[in-house]
């Protein structure tokens, strides 16, 4: 006959420890909200200490500070933003800073010197102000950078015309090319699968074409079936998004490298796309005004609370900031920000995430386990014949 003997009080100590053990970490992994498709948005909220004026465009990172451009007076002028205190005004700025981006430890920007338009670039480790670039194009603007290149529109003296052009910061000293190929009137450059994409007149509309870094001296091309009127370029999970016309309206449009597909359920009058906390963000109409949405690669959802006419989405110390109007009547546009529960180190120092940080909370778990083991282990009947 078997006979089991009761657990002796140390042993059941231990197995009370174990229990407790184990319900702390199903309390700190429900807490911990770990996934994104598990995640909650918080409501945007105008950021403090944003300046009053109108617009906010063109948000970057550099240097661990936001940079923007906001009116000064009567000029648009480039600010900093360090998260917390009032955003800062550039001493000696350029007007209209405009497509801000970063490479090699500068910030460029088109802007303009009272004169012409030109691009800039801005050393934040120095005193000094923002400097032309040598035999910069005039108009200079939709600057974006890959493979440590700056593509970027400008006008060309001999089509007389606003082109794609090429420029090197490596070499300061040399002015920029003109891109082999390029369309007049380019815009919205992005890369998607080593490919240089960007919108351009064919003609007869605007459209959208390729050109790749990787043979240089072959022309820019158009590409076959795309739709009229694309802008807003960004990849998001493996596509290439953009907003293009089909025909009646701008809706929400994916590219796979082959073939266009008109994303289902879009809304329409879609731009300003910027993946955030694994999501697409962007600016639609919902049938009575613009307003922030959220796509995830197969639901479609308007963000609750949203500003009016949201634009400049921009990603800063892991939340998203853009500009806004707090109501169709507002005499101008503010900075807000939007932040989500995925995020516990940025929600932390607000309160509003008390969940462990995932690393922590991984420890918890196998300690847990591995006390859990022992335990049952140790407590294991004991037969007798």
């Amino acid at each position: 006959m078997i006979n089991t003997i009761s657990a002796p009080p140390r042993v059941v100590g231990r197995r009370v420890l174990a229990l407790l053990t184990t319900m702390a970490i199903a309390l700190v992994l429900t807490g911990m909200g770990a996934t994104s498709a598990q995640a909650a948005t918080s409501t945007p909220a105008i950021v403090a200490g944003s300046p009053t004026t109108n617009p906010f465009t063109h948000f970057t990172e550099y240097n661990g500070l936001l940079y923007f451009s906001a009116v000064n007076g009567a000029v648009n002028s480039l600010y900093s933003y360090d998260g917390v205190n009032p955003a800062v005004l550039i001493a000696g700025s350029i007007q209209d800073p405009n497509y801000l981006v970063v490479t090699n430890g500068r910030l460029f920007f088109g802007g303009y010197n009272g004169t012409t338009t030109a691009m800039y670039s801005y050393d934040s480790t120095t005193a000094l102000a923002p400097i032309a670039i040598t035999g910069s194009p005039s108009q200079a603007g939709r600057l974006f950078v890959s493979g440590g290149l700056i593509y970027f529109s400008a006008f060309d003296n001999i089509s007389m015309s606003v082109r794609a052009f090429i420029y090197n910061p490596l070499t300061p000293l040399s002015a920029p090319v003109l891109m082999p190929g390029s369309p007049v009137g380019t815009f919205e450059f992005t890369v998607y699968s080593s490919v240089l994409y960007f919108g351009g007149y064919s003609g007869v509309n605007n459209l959208i074409y390729r050109y790749n870094p990787a043979t240089p001296a072959t022309p820019a091309a158009v590409i076959s079936g795309s739709p009229p009127s694309p802008g807003s370029f960004t990849v998001y999970g493996g596509l290439l998004y953009f907003g293009g016309s089909n025909g009646t309206s701008t809706v929400l449009y994916s590219y796979d490298g082959i073939a266009f597909a008109q994303v289902a359920g879009s809304p329409t009058g879609t731009s300003g796309f910027t993946v955030y906390d694994g999501n697409l963000y962007f600016s639609a109409n919902n049938g009575t005004s613009y307003v922030l949405y959220r796509y995830d690669g197969t639901t479609l959802t308007e963000i609750v609370g949203s500003p009016l006419y949201p634009s400049a989405l921009s990603v800063y110390a892991g939340k998203l900031y853009f500009s806004g109007d707090p109501s169709i009547e507002a005499a101008a546009p503010r900075m807000w920000v939007l932040a989500t529960l995925a995020n516990p180190a940025v929600l932390a120092a607000t309160g509003l995430n008390t969940a462990l940080p995932l690393g922590l909370a991984s420890a918890i778990l196998l300690a847990g386990g591995l006390a859990l083991a022992v335990v049952r282990r140790r407590a294991l009947p004991t037969q007798r014949a």
